[in-house]
């Protein structure tokens, strides 16, 4: 009987630690979250009406798009940040085979590349080629069943190597009676 009072007195007191615990858990959650309320609060705010007379501007000039039909979602950011862009591709896809094409600008002030593809796919493939503005092939890469994909690769611009890496680029997606989902994201600076 001793020995079970004992027991229950020890149970008893770890769960009195474990609650304190989480107490301080929850206390250090709350400051981290009000912390992160004031740093959104200090982010420019940019409208949807500012969007709206931007983004197709920017996307006329800048991107050329093969049908358009093939992105859920495009999206080229310059938005004064120097000599910095972005593109990034999604789609989903349902069992549809489809192929865009594009291209995209490289500045000449720029000094890091950055290419970065993940996907999976459940059933057939999703092919992705990005080609330097030469047309020699940067990086082929086929997504299917076997495994998902995340490849990264960053190469930084010496001044020797400005004229290959500056220019259209262009990229090729193909899929063929994919069930899956890919993104493909650039970035410069």
């Amino acid at each position: 009987m001793r020995i079970r009072k004992q027991m229950l007195e020890q149970q008893q007191e770890q769960m009195k630690q474990q609650q304190e615990q989480m107490k301080q858990q929850q206390e250090q959650m709350k400051e981290i979250q009000k912390q992160v309320e004031v740093r959104i609060k200090d982010l420019p705010y940019i409208s949807a009406e500012s969007l709206k007379l931007q983004l197709p501007i920017l996307m006329d000039k800048d991107l050329k798009f093969g049908t358009g039909k093939s992105f859920d979602y495009h999206f080229f950011n310059s938005f004064d940040q120097g000599n910095r862009s972005q593109l990034i591709l999604r789609k989903n896809f349902n069992g549809t085979t489809d192929t865009s094409k594009g291209e995209f600008d490289v500045e000449e002030d720029i000094r890091n590349f950055r290419c970065m593809v993940s996907g999976t796919v459940e059933s057939g493939e999703i092919f992705i080629r990005l080609q330097y503005p030469d047309g020699k092939v940067f990086k082929e890469l086929t997504i299917n069943s076997s495994a998902d994909i995340n490849f990264n690769q960053s190469v930084s611009i010496g001044e020797g190597e400005k004229s290959r890496h500056t220019g259209k680029w262009s990229y090729v997606i193909k899929a063929d009676k994919a069930v899956g989902q890919y993104m493909l994201q650039i970035s410069t600076n």
